[in-house]
């Protein structure tokens, strides 16, 4: 064990960092405090009403593959995050399609309430009825979620996508394409269909949907992301990544055996991506070159006054092999770059759309906050499936450092490709950003009391009922009055301790883990603060 932090074995209970056990009444509370299903009347109705809804909505999304392209005369309209005008003074609306089934609720799904195992089984489609029935895992649909902010490697990635999967057949991805007019669009192949049909653009093109937004209006990855859920239809899995990314040979195999691995329903796959580069990924192989991967960790406050916040930054989570073998591991963290869940994870922790200009560091925080109070457990996988980056550009970039050599730094500067981001704009949209990130804590339970914000849909966009922050944030050390963070969280969770803490306590059907059954409380003997 690291200096600094106290072990401590006491019948049936393992307290890392603490020492004090709850008594019943304090159990008894926190039962009480939550909304967990049971077998009651109201419940049950609340379980059959969740399935006639779902059931309705399979009655109308029928057979595979699916294409929100034949649904245009269903759009609706969306109101701008941004609170954007055209050029007649009028706030922009979107035509956008609709959501699957949270359309026709007013509140969060399932009431935020943990799903039974009855409702998370009727979520998830196969490529055919006899599929379904034989229970061919193989050909569990899967959909991929992409947003892309003016990247010409976008279609590169959708090439991958398909080009690198054993089955293919079962994969739908849905793109939001935030470009310029110059810009290489996601929708558009590298050949012309006529001369080469083999390319993903081509041969799949009835499980590809591209939704293109005027990059103007591209708000971050919060808005973006929401347009993109709501072309899920269903699909079993569900995958988020970004635009620029290499995938290995068989992916959709491996992702899918990692994820039940973990004999949880409620699990999510989440990591930082390593670049392509040859000491992260072999091209000749197209696999990758080695079993380590980045866990999300190491989260600490930052910002002065009331722009202080919980984030976590890429570098500084650790890189390594995972302490156990036969599953994914347990972090408490969740990342952007890529998440792979069960499909219901769309309906249960859908993006808000009413947030602008917020960055990925806080977007990750607010996601973990409350995928974590509707029940789901991040886990780091046990190997990467995809890169960031990709393969080709790698090789183009060892072609540039040649160049830089030999000609200098000027020609090198002029050979660079021009990155774009949505920070762009960010004069433009300047006023949305105060209360949006107002709006974002206060839904996570992180912002000053008192303050006022926007409430819009809070119940539909906000936390679950299945757990409360407060239990998330005393696993993990937070302090969010203080706002300081215990240190060290990182080697509790890289030597797989907490990994086998927290898993003794998995539901027995698999419904994610039962944090009521047990207290824990994170915390250091050397207490070593950041700021202090």
């Amino acid at each position: 064990l690291a200096a600094g932090i106290s072990f401590v074995l006491s019948m049936s209970w393992v307290i890392y960092g603490s020492i004090s056990l709850p008594s019943t009444d304090s159990l008894s509370d926190a039962m009480t405090s939550m909304s967990i299903f049971g077998g009651g009347g109201p419940e049950r109705k609340l379980e059959q009403s969740t399935i006639a809804q779902l059931r309705h909505a399979k009655s109308q999304y029928q057979g595979w593959p699916l294409s929100v392209r034949n649904e245009e005369t269903n759009f609706e309209l969306l109101r701008h995050a941004g609170d954007a005008e055209d050029v007649g003074g009028r706030t922009v609306e979107l035509a956008v399609p609709s959501f699957y089934v949270l359309n026709s609720l007013r509140s969060a799904f399932f009431d935020g309430k943990l799903l039974t195992r009855k409702i998370a089984d009727f979520i998830g489609s196969y490529t055919s009825e006899a599929a379904r029935k034989a229970g061919d895992i193989t050909q569990r649909t899967i959909f991929v979620s992409v947003i892309s902010y003016r990247n010409a490697h976008c279609r590169d990635t959708v090439d991958y996508i398909f080009a690198r999967a054993a089955h293919p057949e079962r994969i739908r991805v849905g793109v939001v394409d935030q470009i310029d007019s110059s810009d290489v669009s996601c929708d558009v192949p590298a050949e012309p269909c006529e001369r080469n049909p083999n390319q993903a653009l081509c041969k799949y093109r009835n499980q590809i949907d591209v939704y293109e937004i005027q990059s103007n209006l591209a708000v971050g990855p919060i808005f973006a992301r929401h347009i993109s859920q709501r072309m899920y239809r269903g699909e079993w899995y569900y995958l988020q990544i970004d635009a620029d990314v290499t995938f290995v040979k068989r992916w959709d195999v491996d992702i899918v055996d990692q994820f039940e691995r973990a004999n949880n329903d409620m699990a999510i796959v989440t990591t930082y991506l390593l670049d392509v580069t040859d000491e992260h990924y072999n091209a000749e192989t197209g696999l990758a070159a080695h079993q380590s991967r980045y866990l999300v960790c190491d989260a600490g406050f930052t910002g002065i006054g009331q722009m202080r916040r919980l984030r976590h930054e890429k570098a500084d989570q650790p890189e390594r092999n995972s302490h156990i073998e036969d599953s994914p591991q347990l972090q408490p963290f969740w990342a952007g770059d890529f998440s792979f869940s069960r499909g219901h994870f769309v309906l249960t922790t859908p993006y808000d759309p009413h947030l602008a200009m917020i960055e990925r560091e806080d977007e990750e925080i607010s996601m973990a906050i409350r995928a974590f109070t509707n029940g789901y457990d991040n886990y780091a996988p046990m190997h990467n499936v995809c890169f960031n980056g990709q393969a080709s550009a790698a090789a183009d970039a060892l072609m540039q450092q040649l160049q830089e050599e030999e000609d200098g730094e000027e020609s090198a500067v002029a050979a660079k490709q021009e990155i774009y981001s949505f920070k762009e704009h960010a004069d433009k949209y300047r006023g949305k950003y105060a209360a949006s990130i107002m709006r974002l804590l206060a839904l996570v339970d992180m912002g000053a009391d008192g303050e006022e914000w926007d409430r819009t849909e809070e119940e539909k966009y906000g936390t679950g009922r299945v757990r409360l922050t407060a239990k998330m944030f005393t696993c993990f050390g937070i302090h969010v009055e203080s706002k300081i963070t215990e240190r060290k969280l990182c080697d509790f969770v890289s030597s797989g301790m907490m990994h086998s803490t927290f898993l003794d306590h998995l539901r027995m059907d698999g419904m994610g883990i039962e944090y009521n059954d047990f207290y824990f409380h994170y915390h250091e003997l050397l207490r070593v603060h950041e700021g202090w």
